[in-house]
């Protein structure tokens, strides 16, 4: 603008020898899209791309919004032992309860495989139209003779007359046809009603191209076509591609369509139908979906933007994502025609073609929503699919919560001789155990080895002291190998109460632990103890491993003379001394006796007042048991 128009205060731009500038700023809340959960924030899931079933996956979602049509699909007949990867109808059924009922994105690997599609067709893009009319007459085809026949063309299918009328004798000719879908014409139309109009305008027959009447032979005529009836579903497909003859290849026409959200097909005097037509049906329609092709002639992605039948509010479903959108977006955004290039801090001037507009249109009609918007439960299904389907939910469930969980376990294997001996045979090669067909064990890792080792003891009947335990590596071959033992450092802190080592035949039984308890220690020093042995027997618990490589303490304030006591003080001591057998069988003498002066000496070398200070009665006094800490 130059700046003389700008000061001329008749612009309205200079107010007092002002200049009035107004912005609009618009601020957009950033989105994770890596942490989108569809489910949470729209109540919808998406389905998984395969390479390029983008256009099959709008399809999907555009037909699992009609009520109707999922109910009939699932009521199909399917048995329990059917292959889904071979049957349309039961990959069908899976994929709609799935997208019902699941909190994450489905795969459609099952149904492209029932299609027969190998790898190859998964990335190759077939076009939307010819998906929808095979998927249709494969399910017509498969509801014959069941409760649910006649279900698609009930839906789908509607009736034109087709007709040659002669200008100059009264003779006319007339075929009628049923279709599932419509193409509508896109160039040189303004908007869907010009293009009803286009497809129903009369083309005269004269000259060269006279209609040859069976009565009068050559005559001039006007060939044209009627609707004798339209369908509760209506398919709209627009004619975006057509073949240019200039270029010699196909090309898109991105030019502007507009349609409404209400479709009036009975206007200007119901022009559009035959006189045979039946004028108790209202054809008014209601937008239920459009699908939505970004790209060229080549090759582009598919999107869906679906309006539920039971709510106005408009979602777009692109593969995995699911989003809410406004209507502007979802209708008037998919026009086409041109749009601006703009650029952070730059005036739009140049004018681009929009590649991303409206390819395939969804109607219903108003009166026949209350019949198409039916409740459709899980009850619907067959009894077999049904529990195989909410087995494999809840398995899905556990698997996801065991890997959120998986950094709070470690993973322990289990081979015991029948394992290592089986792996030797007559080949030349063998490994030292199979490391993914032995028995596996996830235990928590703030729990003790000594849990570990009861745990193994229920489980296979292998005494702490006949196991060994081993840290193993992942080699660059992905096979295993034992790295380094924990036998060495830590076998000598597993503590068995002798009281359990009962003799018996074949398999032992892991012993009746203390429960572990943390109260006063009641020492000198009037400090907190840490964990020690109660008198309650819990069968399955075990004391933590000790603090500082095996360290034994007694219980406090009592000396070596306690263990020729009575009642609680005396029994821990005797437990004590026959532990101490134990340990010195086990292992090294020298160690075990470090260890056992280690636990005596606080107590022998006590000064016999601070021990009579803090004496109690046999009946009340607390047991002693092993401290330590955890690995």
């Amino acid at each position: 603008m130059p700046l003389a128009d700008l000061r001329d205060p008749r612009t309205g731009f200079t107010i007092e020898d002002k200049v009035m500038i107004s912005a609009k700023v618009k601020v957009e809340p950033q989105v994770n899209w890596w942490n989108w959960d569809s489910k949470k924030e729209t109540g919808y899931v998406g389905l998984k791309n395969q390479g390029a079933t983008c256009y099959m996956n709008s399809l999907l979602q555009t037909l699992t919004h009609l009520p109707y049509f999922r109910k009939a699909v699932y009521h199909m007949h399917t048995t329990d032992g059917e292959d889904p990867e071979s049957s349309i109808p039961l990959s069908l059924q899976r994929i709609f309860y799935k997208l019902q009922y699941s909190d994450a994105s489905v795969s459609t690997k099952q149904l492209t495989k029932s299609f027969g599609w190998d790898t190859y067709d998964t990335f190759m893009q077939h076009d939307v139209q010819e998906l929808n009319r095979v998927l249709v007459d494969k399910l017509e085809e498969k509801m014959k003779g069941t409760s649910v026949e006649g279900t698609m063309a009930h839906l789908f299918r509607g009736k034109f007359t087709n007709y040659v009328r002669c200008m100059d004798v009264d003779d006319v000719s007339t075929r009628d046809e049923d279709y599932y879908d419509l193409q509508m014409p896109v160039k040189g139309c303004k908007d869907l009603y010009a293009s009803f109009d286009e497809y129903v305008k009369e083309e005269t027959l004269e000259g060269d191209n006279q209609y040859h009447s069976e009565r009068f032979g050559k005559q001039d005529a006007k060939k044209g076509v009627s609707f004798r009836s339209l369908p509760p579903v209506l398919e709209l497909h627009l004619r975006r591609f057509e073949y240019d003859f200039a270029t010699d290849a196909m090309a898109k026409i991105n030019e502007r369509f507009e349609f409404p959200t209400s479709l009036d097909l009975d206007r200007e005097d119901r022009k559009y139908f035959t006189a045979e037509a039946d004028k108790n049906i209202a054809n008014q329609y209601r937008l239920h979906s459009v699908l939505v092709h970004s790209g060229g002639p080549n090759g582009g992605h598919y999107y869906a933007f679906v309006r539920p039948l039971d709510t106005e509010q408009w979602y777009k479903f692109d593969d995995e994502r699911v989003t809410k959108v406004k209507e502007k977006e979802a209708v008037d955004g998919q026009f086409g025609g041109s749009e601006h290039q703009t650029h952070p801090g730059h005036t739009p001037q140049w004018k681009f073609p929009k590649i991303s507009n409206a390819y395939m249109l969804v109607y219903v009609r108003e009166s026949a929503i209350p019949e198409i918007n039916v409740e459709v439960t899980s009850n619907e299904l067959a009894a077999h699919l049904r529990l195989t389907l909410e087995k494999e939910q809840e398995d899905k469930a556990r698997k996801k919560k065991e890997r959120l969980e998986a950094h709070l376990y470690t993973v322990v294997r289990l081979a015991s001789r029948h394992e290592l001996a089986s792996e030797i045979g007559s080949d030349r090669f063998f490994d030292l155990v199979t490391h993914e067909k032995v028995p596996t064990i996830r235990i928590k890792k703030e729990l003790s080895l000594m849990h570990l080792k009861q745990e193994i003891w229920r489980m296979t009947g292998a005494l702490p002291t006949q196991q060994r335990l081993w840290l193993w590596a992942k080699r660059q071959n992905h096979t295993f190998r034992p790295d380094r033992p924990l036998q060495v450092e830590f076998d000598c802190q597993v503590m068995i109460p002798p009281t359990s080592l009962s003799p018996s035949l074949g398999r032992t039984r892991p012993p009746t632990l203390p429960h572990l308890t943390s109260r006063p220690s009641g020492g000198d020093d009037g400090r907190q103890g840490g964990p020690h042995a109660a008198d309650g027997q819990v069968p399955g618990r075990a004391a933590p491993l000790p603090r500082g490589g095996g360290r034994v303490r007694a219980g406090p304030g009592r000396g070596r003379g306690a263990a020729r006591g009575g009642g609680l003080a005396g029994a821990q001591a005797r437990r004590a001394a026959a532990l101490f057998q134990i340990l010195r069988a086990r292992a090294g003498a020298a160690r075990l006796c470090r260890l056992a002066r280690r636990a005596a000496a606080p107590h022998a070398h006590r000064p016999a007042a601070g021990a009579a200070r803090h004496a109690r009665p046999a009946a009340d006094a607390g047991a002693g048991g092993v401290r330590g800490g955890r690995v």
